[in-house]
């Protein structure tokens, strides 16, 4: 898919997100004033971080989009992992907030009777909703695989368990009377956004610490190689690193030492052609040739004795 086609799904994505989350939060801090449940206002107040959130990753998503300049040769993908890695330090201090609230909430009792039956259909709304979200950027992210929509997903996931368990506290707080199930289900929205957040912190930081992606290709690159012999020996140095859109793929290739330069060329854009075909993603390749050649005991003899070599 084009970078365009994939930024105008992201976009997209990033609105309906911003547009949901503040929807839920108003409606939920309105239930939560009016009830008195601890749980609703804890999950109002996620609703109200996760809107800051889609915001922040909204402007990531645009930013990242736009093509490379004169002073981004890379381009602006890694916006993207940035407003993730945000975003898990703002999903982590809601957990610690409501924890707070829920652990409170065993000690002092709420000042007024919880009146479950508003609470209950504005949860009830707000997980049919949310369900329909997560739905959405799931097709988005198959389409695309940003990493911005996949944290956002993450954290409306945790929204869909933490509805389910306010839901349950309020039914259960329903069915006995005893408000204690409120700051119970508290507790778990908490330990599970927290989790999340971790989550969303160990993917962004792989992005933005260039972690090494090259299991994706190791198989295309061996399949594409083999039908390029006997003009391709074989390939070392493989880096791979993703940055928004792009995935960047760079090696070696072991060339016979007496191809011609221009032989070389041909193959080397050949390859790079065939790889960009059987890749779904966007791809920056760059392919530095190599001299080689094959002893009697069919050794492969580099010219370039150059460490390490990355496989």
């Amino acid at each position: 898919m084009s970078s365009p086609a994939v930024g105008q799904l992201t976009r997209r994505a990033g609105m309906l997100a911003f547009g949901v989350a503040a929807a839920l939060a108003s409606s939920k801090f309105a239930v939560a004033w009016w009830t008195g449940s601890i749980s609703v206002l804890a999950s109002g107040l996620d609703s109200l971080l996760d809107m800051a959130s889609s915001g922040i990753n909204l402007f990531a998503i645009i930013t990242a989009s736009k093509p490379a300049d004169q002073d981004h040769r890379f381009g602006h993908g890694k916006a993207e992992a940035l407003a993730a890695f945000l975003q898990s330090i703002v999903i982590s201090a809601s957990g610690g907030f409501i924890l707070y609230q829920s652990v409170k909430g065993f000690w002092a009792p709420p000042s007024k009777m919880i009146q479950d039956g508003p609470a209950l259909v504005v949860m009830i709304a707000s997980l049919l909703m949310t369900i329909v979200l997560v739905r959405y950027q799931a097709r988005v992210i198959a389409q695309t695989d940003s990493v911005a929509v996949s944290a956002d997903k993450l954290h409306y996931l945790s929204d869909i368990f933490g509805n389910a368990l306010v839901i349950i506290s309020l039914g259960l707080t329903r069915f006995t009377g005893i408000g204690l199930f409120d700051s119970i289900g508290g507790l778990f929205i908490a330990a599970w956004i927290i989790k999340s957040s971790f989550e969303i912190l160990q993917q962004s930081l792989g992005v933005l610490m260039d972690r090494d992606i090259s299991d994706r290709y190791r198989d295309v690159l061996k399949s594409v190689l083999d039908d390029h012999r006997p003009d391709v020996i074989g390939y070392h140095d493989l880096r791979t690193r993703t940055s928004g859109y792009t995935d960047h793929l760079e090696f070696h290739l072991e060339m016979p030492a007496d191809l011609s330069l221009a032989e070389s060329h041909e193959i080397v854009e050949r390859i790079m052609h065939v790889i960009r075909e059987r890749s779904s993603t966007d791809l920056d390749i760059v392919i530095h040739s190599d001299p080689a050649s094959i002893n009697r005991s069919g050794q492969v003899i580099l010219e370039d004795k150059a460490e390490p070599r990355f496989y």
